[in-house]
């Protein structure tokens, strides 16, 4: 403590020799503070906490936009009042911090030294704040910047010890809070991710490979007017020096999802949440094995941080996870925009000759492909039941209900997934505007045990006519 204290005496005579208007005083600012800090978290004393945000602050008004100090003051200035916030729990600090370190990390982009630092303090800051508030939003922003930190980091580093394992303890904790309308909310964001990140990054790809396909054929291309080359060459060098950020972000945001279900399966088969799920997976598959994957296949991939192989491995490996969730098999074979079984026979046939799954897991997946051709049959021959009896239609979405609920509020019986979906949106009844949460929903056992008579008995009779 001796050694600390005359350092700050130290600095504080540094500061006093470089006054307002010196070019070197928000270094000194930022030095005094970091002192000051490390003080505090020797003694507590929050008058050195205090004096060092002062500073912090005084350091970040003289580093105006384009100072080369201005990145290290935000985070600087950042990481004190998060340390106030730990020590107060006045969300207006952490608030405070969580601005700051985006702004830092704005002026850390990748390739910068102190860009996994800016990743990590960006991420502890929104994890503390998600502890607080409950916002999923945090918690999945979190999840993404320490995911893309460990990424960016050299193969054996020690922050790579026990990961994913952490982020999926984590993620399994919040399985079994008390808020399941939240985490199923910080799931369906996580599906709204991974979808928007597809359509953007196969619309990147696509272009970069469209402008490469053209320079190839010289006699086209010369035949062509000088500006459109120009022009045409100047977005491919744009996205060359200058990638989007969603191509990378598109197969880190899949890879969580491939943790996830790979540490705990019911939430992702929830209704509401398992539909959307299937849908985007076979979506992703599509793309990848479908018709239009030459659209694809750019050179030198990896430049812009697309991993084929990587990313077809870990969306099979998400179904692979799910393989065994009837719900989630059921949900596949629903899927009338995008499934398709010669897809996964393509994917295997992929797989295998360049050896991205084994051979049991290639296996593993003509058998999950079995069984969702069997569900499509089941679900074929719910669509010609004939007349159906009006209470067993769903209300919003006209199909038959399987887990009919009843909405305290405005008393309409509705299907548990129709509901679900339409709450991840929007927390009021549908029917009258009343405040709505999931918990809030009644079951109806006996309407549901008479929509499954129902249904195995026109199933009985649609199979006697046949025969």
């Amino acid at each position: 403590m001796v050694d600390l204290d005359k350092a700050v005496m130290h600095y504080r005579g540094s500061l006093e020799l470089r006054a307002p208007g010196h070019r070197d005083r928000p270094r000194s600012l930022n030095i005094l503070a970091a002192a000051l800090g490390a003080r505090f978290d020797r003694t507590g004393q929050m008058v050195d906490l205090e004096e060092a945000i002062l500073h912090t602050r005084g350091a970040l008004a003289l580093c105006p936009p384009g100072h080369p100090d201005r990145s290290g003051s935000l985070n600087n200035l950042a990481v004190a009042l998060e340390t106030r916030f730990n020590h107060t729990g006045q969300m207006v600090d952490l608030d405070e911090a969580v601005m700051h370190y985006r702004g830092s990390i704005e002026l850390r982009p990748p390739g910068h030294p102190d860009h996994i630092i800016s990743l990590d303090n960006l991420a502890g800051a929104l994890k503390a704040r998600f502890d607080r508030t409950g916002q999923m939003v945090d918690l999945e922003e979190s999840l993404l910047h320490t995911h893309n930190a460990v990424e960016l980091r050299p193969p054996g580093h020690r922050n790579h010890c026990g990961y994913p394992n952490n982020l999926t303890v984590t993620f399994q904790n919040h399985t079994e809070a008390r808020n399941v309308e939240k985490f199923v909310m910080f799931i369906s964001l996580i599906i709204n991710d991974v979808n928007y990140l597809t359509d953007e990054s196969l619309n990147e790809l696509t272009q970069i490979c469209n402008i490469q396909t053209d320079m190839e054929d010289t006699d086209v291309w010369a035949a062509t007017s000088v500006q459109h080359r120009r022009e045409r060459e100047g977005t491919l060098r744009q996205l060359e020096r200058h990638p989007s950020g969603y191509i990378t972000l598109w197969r880190s945001t899949v890879e969580l999802l491939k943790g996830f279900t790979a540490a705990t399966k019911a939430p992702f088969v929830m209704p509401g949440i398992v539909d959307r799920l299937a849908a985007t997976l076979d979506y992703n598959l599509d793309a990848l094995v479908g018709p239009k994957c030459n659209e694809l296949k750019v050179k030198d991939p990896a430049r812009y941080g697309f991993k084929p192989k990587e990313l077809l491995s870990d969306t099979l490996q998400v179904f692979l996870n799910l393989s065994d969730q009837e719900e989630f098999v059921l949900a596949v074979a629903g899927d009338g925009r995008s499934y398709k079984w010669e897809l996964f026979e393509r994917a295997v046939m992929v797989i295998r000759r360049r050896a991205i799954k084994t051979e049991p897991q290639a296996q593993q997946l003509l058998a999950f492909v079995a069984k969702v051709e069997e569900a499509k049959l089941l679900l074929g021959a719910e669509d010609d039941l004939g007349e159906i009896p009006h209470e067993f239609i769903d209300p919003l979405v006209a199909t038959v209900m399987h887990d009919p609920v009843l909405l305290p509020s405005s008393k309409i019986i509705i299907d548990r997934s129709t509901i679900t979906s339409h709450l991840l949106s929007d927390s009021k009844d549908p029917f009258n505007r009343a405040p709505l949460s999931i918990q809030d929903v009644v079951s109806d056992p006996e309407l549901k045990a008479r929509i499954q008579e129902f249904l195995v008995e026109r199933r009985k009779n649609k199979m006697d006519v046949t025969e």
